[in-house]
């Protein structure tokens, strides 16, 4: 596989997981059956990946630290010459991991979603407490940690629970993530952010930037609809933003961009293959995706309607806006 432009390797590394979160894109679950790629593999691929240029590589999943050789597998990516970083709830840390991620500098970041009623309303457990004392744990050892703050329609007006416990631990970022209608996610329309609400949390995400100056707060590429200069601009990095990525799945699937709904559809392949043979009719797919995306965004803004480019691209892949009467009224508006 030409490798070359990769710099930063994503790993959905299982999909094993022990929380039954109601707005999982991935949809994970525990005793889930898709094989996971052995101890080995990973080390041929981060070979490979180093070989060609690659420079970081992030852990995922699912949740990452029940993949049975997770320490191993940081520790040799890191022998290896790649920066680290993993995504985790942070349930099942330990010290031993503690001390692979301190030796490895290993960047952490971990969903939070607090307070209290809104992190177990998501999760279905009672985990809090224990994922804020890992989480003191982890500064207590000198190691960065982001937490990641799901907002929905709920919560997007009053966020002040997550800059307080940002600036109470000197977290240095945050990010504020707009609940994606995809995997399990898509059956709680309830929580969906409504275009006013996007439009008003792009307003608070501003202020709490002004506000907290210790704290950065970043989110996904979300535009209001004076900013149509701003996203026509930012139209090529928009479209090439996952160019600089390889994306795989536990067992070893190639995909275009995580954030897809029914990703597999866009499978360009398997790292294993030897010769390795990339699905160019699902890249074309995918690019095509990426253009009614931008194209449609356009048009929103036009009409006053702020977006999330993410939101854009997966509305696009499930071709929900895209067909009959509203393509033609796309088609006319542009």
């Amino acid at each position: 596989m030409n490798l070359t432009g990769k710099e930063f390797l994503n790993i959905a590394i299982t999909l094993e997981c022990d929380c039954k979160c109601k707005h999982c894109y991935i949809d994970s679950f525990e005793g889930i059956y898709d094989k996971d790629l052995g101890l080995q593999t990973w080390k041929e691929i981060f070979d490979l990946f180093v070989n060609y240029g690659g420079r970081e590589v992030c852990f995922h999943g699912g949740e990452p630290l029940l993949y049975e050789n997770i320490g191993e597998i940081v520790y040799y990516a890191w022998r290896r010459g790649l920066k680290t970083s993993i995504i985790s709830n942070l349930i099942n840390l330990d010290r031993s991991l503690i001390e692979i991620f301190k030796k490895t500098q290993t960047y952490i970041l971990t969903s939070l979603n607090g307070p209290r009623e809104n992190y177990f309303q998501f999760r279905g457990l009672d985990k809090l407490d224990l994922i804020i004392e890992n989480i003191d744990l982890l500064r207590k050892n000198d190691l960065s940690v982001h937490p990641i703050h799901i907002v929905h329609g709920k919560n997007y007006s009053d966020l002040s629970w997550i800059a307080d416990f940002c600036n109470s631990r000197e977290i240095k970022v945050a990010t504020l993530s707009p609940l994606q209608p995809i995997g399990r996610a898509a059956e709680i329309k309830d929580y969906w952010l409504s275009p006013e609400e996007l439009g008003e949390f792009i307003d608070t995400f501003a202020q709490l930037n002004r506000e907290n100056k210790k704290v950065k707060f970043v989110t996904q590429s979300i535009f209001k609809p004076g900013d149509l200069e701003s996203f026509t601009a930012q139209e090529k990095f928009l479209k090439t933003y996952n160019n600089c990525y390889l994306n795989i799945l536990n067992d070893g699937s190639i995909l275009p961009d995580f954030d897809l709904p029914e990703m597999r559809n866009f499978s360009l392949g398997n790292i294993t293959g030897s010769p390795l043979k990339l699905n160019q009719k699902n890249e074309k797919a995918y690019r095509e995706t990426l253009d009614k995306a931008f194209k449609w965004g356009k048009t929103k803004l036009r009409r006053g309607v702020p977006i999330n480019w993410t939101e854009e691209v997966q509305i696009a892949a499930n071709q929900k806006l895209f067909s009959g009467k509203e393509e033609k009224n796309l088609e006319k508006d542009e």
